[in-house]
């Protein structure tokens, strides 16, 4: 997937209706930074699942019970350092 060609598209799509604004002295497009936001959040997601797998909080194993299939990742901690998931079905933050 080219990312900068999806982006243009959302640009031409939008044409301009009140969603641009300026950003020093450069007219930028609303739609493409809350894109270019949601594609960041999604590698973040991404990148903590993978290093909680590689540190055994969570399992690639569907039949263990820390299977990263049955969490959602919920962001950083409030200092930075953790990445919290939530389990989809008790709702608690066990991992």
């Amino acid at each position: 997937m080219n990312e900068n060609k999806d982006l243009k598209n959302i640009c031409q799509s939008c044409e301009r209706q009140g969603k641009c604004f300026f950003e020093r002295n450069n007219l930028v497009c609303k739609k493409i930074v809350e894109a270019e936001k949601e594609l960041n959040q999604r590698k973040q997601a991404d990148l903590a699942f993978e290093k909680a797998i590689w540190q055994g909080r969570l399992s690639e194993n569907p039949k263990a019970e820390n299977y990263a299939g049955k969490y959602m990742y919920m962001g950083k901690s409030e200092n930075g350092q953790y990445d919290n998931f939530k389990n989809i079905i008790t709702r608690r933050y066990d991992v």
